[in-house]
């Protein structure tokens, strides 16, 4: 996540996210003129699939949630340390007990005041939802001791805790808005943006919320602009429809590097992007067809295509800034020998048919993979789908396989590890459906080992029995990249999170 100045504005890309000081949709650059702008207008690749935050866990839904709602604790954009938010200091009583003191004086969107009582609705409210239920696992009880104290007790030691506390999965909700509006869900935070609108496959429009309890945001108004195609978002950039493309094409990036009105932004990112099969529906319930699948892939050539070079190979899901990551991991090199053969020891000499399902931000991947697949006989069929429509595909866990990516939203390796391959998180952000009581026993355990060293021990043997299982395959880490009209200041790449978030940002003619 990223702050900058006096807005925060977070951004993020799952598939990508844009930002940028823009006046109407559809006013270009030249026609603004010199005059000040008050609208940031945002591409996004893909939509919403709920309102929600809660329901479920993907880079759009946080980069929403973090505008428009705050946690106890935040992350500082810039080192990525832990930072107070809704609590302005917090006590540790103990390794299980924790008190936290809020604000006082901080309202919701509605004019009501945020109170203790909220902070105990929000959090079991998280562990109740599909989408973050995870984040709050440890916690055993929360008690309400005065209107601006909480005490939370955990049910073990956590490594966590305050990482998950400063994620937006546990952002603060109004109990009383909740309860009233129930399923005909309209958002109601403390943050620096409030919702207007949302048009599905159009648009969301959020406002200023002029009565921040934090530094307000500079922008009257914020504007996500859904553009599924990575050419309309480049020549939306390049017209000035948009002023920020926060996940431009790779193809693209020489391109904007040379043009003097677009400034280009990158740095290394914790981004994980990986090739995930369904562990539970034949064939790949087999070790070796998954076996032959790693093998069969070529990540340096997926690197070249899809980033243009631009990013490095994984062999683990727990990116290289990222807590307690072993790079040590081997990996499975890329070798169709050894992937016919394992073809053949599953039963499949001459391969099988497979439907990759993916979000449109995924496609080229997923046609490289189609055709380095089809070098040992597997047949692929891309099925690309849209926001809700992919969401819901995945949530019944009848995917064969999907290509996906996963940004870390905290800097510790159970955040990727417990998303994506922890059995419990099979409703929501385990695309493979694995599930090995090894693995959650040692994940469980890791998560409570405070001791450095050992935790390390325990997060490597994590990292060697997937690489074992083959669950689902890492691809590559891409650069984080951005591009910005030349106008756009103050833009930098987040330390760690999810979200682009824009502290300092404004336009300067």
């Amino acid at each position: 996540m990223k702050r900058k100045c006096c807005l925060l504005l977070v951004i993020l890309l799952l598939g990508g996210i844009l930002s940028g000081c823009g006046a109407s949709q559809g006013e270009t650059t030249s026609q603004q003129g010199s005059e000040e702008k008050d609208t940031l207008i945002i591409a996004i690749d893909e939509d919403l699939s709920a309102l929600d935050p809660f329901a479920q866990n993907t880079s759009l839904q946080n980069t929403m949630t973090i505008l428009m709602y705050d946690s106890l604790l935040a992350l500082d954009p810039e080192t990525g340390d832990i930072v107070p938010g809704l609590a302005e200091s917090y006590d540790i009583i103990s390794a299980t007990e924790y008190v936290f003191h809020l604000r006082d004086g901080v309202k919701f969107h509605d004019g009501s005041e945020m109170k203790a009582s909220d902070v105990k609705f929000s959090l079991e409210r998280a562990a109740a939802s599909t989408g973050m239920a995870s984040k709050v696992s440890q916690i055993d009880n929360v008690v309400v001791e005065d209107e601006h104290t909480v005490r939370i007790y955990l049910n073990a030691p956590s490594t966590t805790i305050l990482n998950n506390l400063a994620f937006c999965g546990t952002s603060i909700m109004s109990e009383t808005w909740c309860n009233e509006h129930k399923d005909a869900f309209v958002h109601n935070g403390t943050g620096p943006y409030i919702f207007k609108e949302w048009n599905s496959g159009e648009s969301i429009i959020l406002q200023r919320n002029d009565n921040y309890w934090g530094d307000p945001g500079i922008m009257e108004t914020l504007k996500f602009v859904v553009m599924t195609e990575a050419n309309s978002r480049t020549i939306a950039l390049e017209t000035g429809e948009i002023d920020i493309n926060a996940n431009p094409a790779a193809i693209d990036l020489d391109r904007f590097e040379s043009d003097p009105n677009i400034n280009v932004y990158s740095a290394p990112s914790t981004q994980v992007n990986y090739f995930s099969v369904n562990n539970t529906l034949s064939p790949t319930n087999d070790i070796n067809v998954r076996k032959a699948i790693a093998h069969a892939i070529n990540k340096q050539d997926l690197i070249d295509v899809a980033l243009e070079g631009r990013g490095v190979p994984m062999s683990t899901v727990v990116g290289a800034g990222q807590q307690y990551s072993d790079t040590s991991i081997p990996g499975y090199e890329y070798d169709l020998e050894k992937a016919k053969e394992y073809l053949a020891a599953a039963g499949y000499p001459d391969g099988f048919d497979l439907t990759i399902s993916i979000r449109s931000s995924n496609l080229t991947v997923a046609e490289v993979i189609q055709a380095q697949l089809g070098q040992i006989g597997i047949n692929v069929k891309i099925d690309q789908r849209e926001g809700a429509a992919y969401t819901d595909l995945a949530m019944d866990g009848k995917m064969q396989a999907t290509c996906s990516t996963w940004q870390p939203a905290t800097s510790d390796a159970d955040n990727p590890l417990r998303n994506l391959l922890y059995s419990e998180s099979k409703a929501s952000s385990n695309d493979s459906r694995y599930s090995s009581s090894k693995f959650d026993e040692l994940l469980d355990q890791a998560i409570q080992e405070t001791d450095p060293e050992q935790a390390q021990k325990l997060y490597s043997e994590i990292q060697q029995l997937v690489y074992e299982d083959v669950p689902l395959i890492p691809l590559y880490s891409p650069n984080w990249t951005i591009a910005a009209n030349v106008h756009v200041k103050g833009v930098t790449i987040p330390a760690v999170g999810d979200a682009m978030v824009y502290k300092n940002i404004y336009w300067e003619e």
